[in-house]
Order: C-alpha cells, then sequence, then structure tokens
C-alpha cells in the first residue's frame, strides 16, 4: 500500500520522510528514489513510498515525488 509523506530532511544521498498519517519519520536512500536523471529530495516535497526493511530496519521505497517544494517555490517567485 503507498503511503504519502512530507521530506523533512535531506542530506544529498539520504533523508527522512514524515508520513502524513503520523508515527515516526522513516528513512529514504536516493537509490529507492524512483525520479529520472539526478536522483534527490527537497525538504517540503510531496511524496509517495512504500514501506520496506534495509539493514538498520524500516525505510521507504518505491518513492516518488507528487509535488516539489523546489517547483512550487519557482512558481510563485515567477508570480
Amino acid at each position: 500500500m503507498r503511503e504519502r509523506g512530507t521530506v523533512v530532511d535531506w542530506r544529498g544521498t539520504f533523508g527522512f520522510i514524515k508520513p502524513t498519517s503520523g508515527g515516526l519519520n522513516v528513512f529514504v536512500h536516493q537509490s529507492d528514489l524512483e525520479i529520472n536523471g539526478f536522483r534527490e529530495l527537497f525538504k517540503g516535497d510531496l511524496v509517495e513510498f512504500e514501506y520496506g526493511s534495509g539493514d538498520r530496519g524500516e525505510k521507504a521505497i518505491h518513492v516518488t515525488v507528487v509535488e516539489s517544494a523546489e517547483e512550487t517555490a519557482a512558481s510563485e517567485r515567477r508570480n
């Protein structure tokens, strides 16, 4: 089942997502991003993901961006 959340921290190759359903932040690695080109997220991005297992516990997998915080900010600056 896909979950939605907001990126609360991104540190170049990994970060954390706050699920909209509540609960603890979920770890995400750039290798689990389903993004064409350079794989990175921005703080504030709205994403969809699934829960998976990693070496150190639960993590986000199959992550896609629903709404980019960077694109939204750029659009607002143009208006």
